[in-house]
């Protein structure tokens, strides 16, 4: 379940069926711009810790993952590319995130910082995401911070800088 001001706002019903993760029911409300993401997002930390297969479709296999994949083996996870080196499909592992800060290039893609935001608020001592390149106030990350803002996540922004504590 996810809430906002008390209220559920969306939920997801799913299970682990071996390696992967079987959404089978997600719905949110309308007017909670975001809502499916971190519905999703957050059903999958719900299991966070682990081995997991993640695959996508053929459009998704062509775009390149690198830049995030790359963090979050910094982080501590362990990936491993099965098709093509920085894409879908690929196994992730990972016994958490045990890093303060990350720092995404938004050149290569704002959704990746949009990724790491709405995954900050469950690390366990909160983390500062450090944006480079030219987009750090790209369409994805205002999205991200308004959600953030409208499931009552507090965040500070400082220049190029996002704080979001546990």
């Amino acid at each position: 379940l996810l809430r906002a001001g008390g209220k559920i706002v969306a939920c997801s019903v799913g299970e682990r069926c071996g390696d992967m993760l079987v959404v089978h029911i997600e719905k949110a409300l309308r007017g909670y711009e975001g809502a499916y993401p971190m519905v999703a997002q957050q059903f999958a930390l719900a299991f966070a810790g682990g081995d997991y297969l993640l695959r996508s479709s053929e459009q998704m296999e062509r775009r390149p993952m690198e830049p995030l994949l790359c963090e979050l083996s910094r982080a501590g996870a362990t990936i491993e590319c099965l098709k093509q080196a920085g894409h879908f499909p690929f196994r992730l592992c990972s016994r958490g995130i045990g890093v303060r800060k990350m720092t995404i290039d938004t050149d290569a893609s704002s959704q990746f910082a949009s990724a790491i935001l709405m995954s900050a608020p469950v690390l366990p001592h909160g983390l500062t995401l450090h944006l480079t390149g030219g987009r750090k106030e790209g369409s994805y990350i205002g999205i991200t911070a308004k959600m953030l803002s409208q499931f009552g996540i507090k965040y500070t922004k400082s220049g190029a800088d996002y704080f979001v504590p546990a």
